[in-house]
């Protein structure tokens, strides 16, 4: 939920941003945000100390217990093409900088950026100490 949110932050409704120049620079412009869209997304990868890695373990766990090999290979395989992806999101909002001449989108905040903060916050959490969280939420 805190991914597509932040995700409809950076695109512009208007137009697609079929080049993803939005996302570039974003961790000098807003970098509470960037964090917060890069822990995301390395969540959405499913990385282990994030609530993706939980959620991809305990589905693939019983998928391969159960004998369906084949669709968790391919489960697998898609997270890796997915992550492909997500890196490259990633590079683009850290790694060059926001030519000058081009015309970017306004930022807004406001209502938007709490939600993306509690999502990020609840996926470092869950990841890091499960059982906490398995405790509050049967």
């Amino acid at each position: 939920m805190g991914l597509a949110e932040a995700l409809v932050q950076v695109e512009a409704p208007e137009k697609r941003d079929e080049d993803l120049k939005e996302f570039t620079g974003l961790g000098s412009t807003r970098p509470k945000f960037a964090a917060a869209l890069a822990i995301l997304l390395f969540s959405a990868m499913g990385l282990p100390g994030t609530a993706g890695f939980l959620g991809k373990f305990f589905v693939l766990r019983p998928l391969i217990g159960g004998g369906a090999v084949t669709a968790a290979v391919l489960a697998i395989l898609i997270t890796v093409i997915a992550s492909a992806y997500y890196l490259k999101l990633i590079m683009l909002i850290y790694m060059p900088q926001r030519d000058p001449d081009e015309s970017y989108r306004g930022w807004r905040k406001g209502p938007a950026d709490i939600v993306i903060f509690l999502c990020e916050g609840f996926s470092l959490i869950s990841g890091l100490w499960p059982r906490l969280v398995g405790r509050i939420l049967p």
